[in-house]
């Protein structure tokens, strides 16, 4: 009788707990989707960064490279002073 009791009981509650169970689910899916969302957009953001910094990088040569030429222009024209 017991038994049998615990059986009506576990028939009972299981379709109320496989509801919480899809919902459960659903919801990790959805935030399974929003982190691989939010990864894809931190690549895509790294990526453009790290272009940014190359050229950054590039243009802070450069300008290296025009500062050497100016000071040797300026120990030319003092020499001559």
């Amino acid at each position: 009788m017991a038994i049998q009791n615990i059986t009506n009981v576990a028939k009972e509650i299981a379709p109320e707990l496989a509801q919480r169970i899809e919902f459960l689910i659903t919801i990790l899916q959805a935030a399974g989707i929003i982190f691989l969302l939010y990864l894809i957009y931190n690549i895509f953001i790294g990526i453009l960064e790290w272009k940014n910094n190359r050229r950054i990088k590039h243009m802070h040569d450069k300008i290296e490279t025009i500062e050497k030429k100016i000071s040797t222009i300026e120990k030319a024209i003092k020499k001559r002073k």
